[in-house]
């Protein structure tokens, strides 16, 4: 509570005033604060004090403390009276009072780390309301409370959703905490779990998600965010997404695969086997599309190693794509030449292609060589197993389409292995023998 000391300072203009804070064990904080608004005393504001101590034996004494107006006055003059307070009663080194300077504060700071603590602490502490609630609904009836530049950042809140996936639940992440709305009907402001809320969002199987809601009032111990600054919400608000203390190395993917191919050579096991899969997933604590991504990896890598022990893989650049193209095309007997990679095949390009020689030749007979290459063995090999296993719509489309229009289609390959030739030399100089 408020109440000023000298009633007739009550009639005075003012635009700071002189204030103290009185806990119930005898103990005090002395301390000025500029006026927002001239004359009035701001009753949301409690001190500027960044004592731990202070906070901790004020939240407990929740309810019976008061906080006197000493005096008040333009700013200049309350500075100095309280300078002079602080110094008549050495509050710096008076047991009694929690103050660490007798110096005048100069310019208050808005931002108060003693409270950014203490709100923490009742987060984390089960002091401020908790309760399941429906995810939806919370997101749909609340509003982040703008702190960064980018919102959401869409990979984070994907690889979050994954780990819910895996959970079935959101109960393992920290709290959506809340900023209860005010009179006026505006949405509750999320000050923490923004991403974790957009994560829920993406993942079925659940409804229910955790929040704390930070009362806009004081209510006993429970800290209201109206008596805190906008710059200390801010500063609570970056507390709730810390960089962790011990932050280690993540081990890299070429890493783990190289460990998974070297088990399965030594072992038996085979990469993508499930014992491998729960090894991933359960200690190194890789969502279940990062184990499927990293498996992936690790086979491929497996049989690009495999390959390249006696081949070398050949791959084009777009000038000896042109060169292959020219030495194929021959427009006067209407041969016309599309390329493409053959683990990308575009159909729509290949369509649009196929359309304009059609147009251009007024629906003559014509013939389509597509002429394709691969950018890597591990695309081959993905290639190879689509045309085993039927599954390759391009080459489907291929047919089809050449068939409908009435113009020949072939599919030409380019050479992509290149034997790997071992050259021993004799002592004998200008000799070569090949191996």
């Amino acid at each position: 509570m408020h109440y000023f000391r000298n009633e007739k300072d009550i009639l005075k203009e003012f635009t700071a005033y002189l204030y103290l804070v009185e806990l119930s064990n005898g103990k005090f904080y002395a301390g000025r604060h500029n006026c927002k608004i001239n004359n009035k005393i701001d009753l949301s504001y409690i001190c500027s004090s960044e004592n731990k101590e202070f906070w901790d034996d004020f939240t407990e004494d929740a309810g019976n403390q008061k906080i006197a107006i000493l005096e008040v006055g333009t700013v200049s003059f309350v500075t100095q009276r309280e300078k002079d307070y602080l110094t008549k009663v050495d509050a710096r080194n008076n047991d009694s009072y929690y103050n660490d300077s007798n110096s005048s504060g100069g310019k208050s700071s808005d931002i108060n780390l003693g409270l950014v603590s203490r709100v923490l602490a009742m987060i984390e502490d089960g002091t401020y309301p908790q309760a399941y609630v429906d995810k939806g609904d919370l997101f749909e009836e609340t509003i982040a409370y703008q702190i960064r530049k980018t919102y959401i950042h869409n990979d984070h809140a994907n690889y979050l959703s994954d780990r819910m996936a895996d959970a079935g639940n959101a109960d393992d992440f920290p709290p959506i905490v809340i900023m209860e709305k005010d009179e006026r009907g505006q949405k509750g402001r999320r000050l923490g779990g923004n991403h974790t809320l957009q994560a829920a969002q993406l993942v079925t199987g659940f409804s229910k998600i955790y929040s704390v809601v930070i009362p806009k009032y004081t209510k006993g111990k429970q800290l209201g965010w109206s008596n805190l600054s906008d710059d200390t919400l801010e500063k609570i608000g970056f507390a709730l997404n810390p960089e962790p203390k011990k932050k280690a190395l993540p081990n890299s993917k070429l890493d783990i695969a190289t460990s998974l191919i070297r088990s399965e050579k030594t072992t038996g096991v085979e990469i993508d086997s499930d014992i491998n899969k729960i090894y991933l997933k359960d200690y190194l604590h890789l969502t279940s599309t990062q184990v499927k991504s990293y498996i992936k990896f690790a086979v491929d890598k497996r049989d690009n190693d495999e390959f390249d022990k006696n081949s070398n893989f050949i791959t084009y650049t777009p000038l000896q794509l042109a060169k292959e193209k020219n030495k194929l095309t021959k427009e006067k007997d209407n041969i016309y030449v599309w390329d493409t990679s053959a683990g990308y095949f575009k159909l729509d390009d290949y369509v649009d292609f196929v359309h304009n020689i059609y147009i251009k030749l007024k629906h003559y007979k014509f013939t389509v060589i597509v002429l394709m290459h691969y950018s890597s063995f591990s695309t081959y090999l993905k290639v190879q197993s689509e045309k085993k296993n039927s599954k390759s719509k391009g080459l489907s489309a291929i047919k089809w389409l050449s068939k409908e229009l009435g113009y020949k289609s072939t599919i030409k390959t380019l050479k992509y292995e290149q034997k790997r030739v071992n050259i021993v030399r004799n002592k004998v100089a200008g000799k070569k023998k090949v191996a």
